[in-house]
């Protein structure tokens, strides 16, 4: 499997899970929605683009998802990092980032806030 087609097959999985909970939220429980506020994206890197959405629900879930730019990888290769450090709705460590080679870097973080 090429980078690309893991690269699609990580955004299309992104935006199922993320349009599934809006939708069970938005039957269960209202979901509070953001976009474009201030996120990192490590080395002190802003990212030019954020979204996430709370849950009311008994769960309390928080999604967040931040791109931008950062350095190429050095390798050449896609860089993935698993279980770091983020705070959505809380710290969490159930987050995963990629960096592609010409240094579009995406990170998304989950936390259930019970």
């Amino acid at each position: 499997m090429s980078f690309l087609q893991i690269l699609t097959t990580f955004f299309v999985t992104l935006t199922i899970v993320s349009a599934t909970t809006l939708f069970t939220s938005a039957n269960a429980a209202p979901a509070s929605v953001f976009n474009d506020f201030p996120c990192g994206l490590g080395g002190g890197v802003p990212a030019t683009d954020s979204h996430s959405v709370d849950t009311q629900s008994a769960n309390s879930n928080t999604n967040l998802r931040c791109e931008g730019n950062v350095a190429p990888t050095q390798s050449g290769h896609a860089v993935v990092d698993k279980d770091f450090a983020c705070g959505a709705g809380g710290l969490t460590f159930d987050s995963h980032s990629v960096t592609t080679p010409n240094g579009k870097k995406i990170i998304s973080c989950h936390n259930n806030n019970k």
